[in-house]
């Protein structure tokens, strides 16, 4: 779709702001952006529980990074020697490269629909559902994802309390 190819733009744009940000704080800002964007793609694609959790995901990230930016040393300012930064990009390349690849290939392999087919058969028969999705969530693997809904809910208590000023004390 449009929107998406527009996103990944976004996306890209956002990269690069990470990519050359003379202060951390447009760094954080652009991450956040990154993650936004993903989060976006997911919900284009229909996956509005994922986008969800991304978007809880990266935004707890930038507060977390964002409180912890005060403590840090300040960015290094000199610049690395020009063979040195050459080399450095060539690896980022070679490494998005293989896992760009490695994902190319695992897509070509034939796809193995037994489990497909499981939750297919069952999900109405044995938890009345009609949204396979949900079934799968909610009946069939209902401690997993109380699980993560506990450490998403544990991750913003953690942020909540970081944001928060500490009461006074009273003497």
């Amino acid at each position: 779709p449009i929107a998406a190819m527009g996103l990944v733009l976004l996306i890209l744009a956002a990269t690069v702001v990470v990519l050359t940000a003379k202060k951390r704080l447009a760094a954080i800002c652009g991450l956040g952006g990154v993650g936004a964007g993903v989060a976006l793609i997911f919900l284009v694609f229909g996956a509005p529980d994922l986008a969800l959790t991304q978007l809880m995901v990266e935004t707890l990230t930038v507060i977390f990074v964002s409180l912890a930016l005060p403590r840090l040393p300040t960015l290094n300012q000199e610049k690395k020697p020009l063979p040195r930064r050459i080399m450095t990009a060539c690896l980022c390349v070679a490494v998005g490269l293989l896992v760009t690849s490695m994902l190319m290939g695992i897509g070509q392999s034939p796809l193995d629909r037994s489990l497909t087919a499981f939750y297919e058969s069952k999900s109405y028969l044995a938890a009345h559902g009609r949204n396979i999705v949900n079934v799968i969530l909610v009946d069939f693997r209902a401690l997993d994802t109380l699980g993560e809904i506990t450490v998403v809910i544990l991750a913003a208590w953690a942020g909540i309390a970081l944001i928060r000023k500490p009461k006074e004390r009273h003497p």
